[in-house]
């Protein structure tokens, strides 16, 4: 089973504010990282739970995401560090995980956002449960 993904809302902002051939380039990439989540490189620093994901020629455009991966303890209770429901024809314990997308920014925009640091993302990191 692949990961459960979620936009939120600054997401659909910012993928609403590109040129509609960017857009499908960045559908294109979303379905890149919801088969292969381990494909973006995490930010440094702390906030190394966000990962980012660079794609397209030019404008270069990046995808940051939240990965949240599913635990399974030994006694095979299934416990998930996302805070979401899962959907009905998922049952919990084939949950890999949660793709939190967050931002589709260019690499200009984003070159902004590091200078800001763990701050900038806090709102849009889901705390475990």
């Amino acid at each position: 089973m692949p990961f459960l993904a979620a936009k939120l809302s600054c997401f659909d902002r910012d993928f609403k504010s590109l040129a509609k051939n960017h857009q499908q380039e960045t559908l294109n990439a979303m379905n890149k990282i919801h088969l292969n989540p381990l494909l973006g490189k995490p930010l440094h620093g702390n906030i190394k739970q966000i990962k980012n994901y660079s794609y397209n020629h030019s404008p270069e455009l990046r995808i940051f995401y939240a990965l949240y991966y599913c635990k399974i303890s030994k006694e095979a209770h299934h416990s998930c560090e996302h805070n979401i429901g899962h959907p009905k024809e998922v049952e919990i314990k084939n949950c890999e995980g949660l793709i939190d997308f967050v931002f589709v920014k260019t690499r200009e925009q984003s070159n902004n956002i590091y200078g800001y640091g763990r701050k900038y993302f806090t709102p849009y990191i889901r705390q475990p449960k």
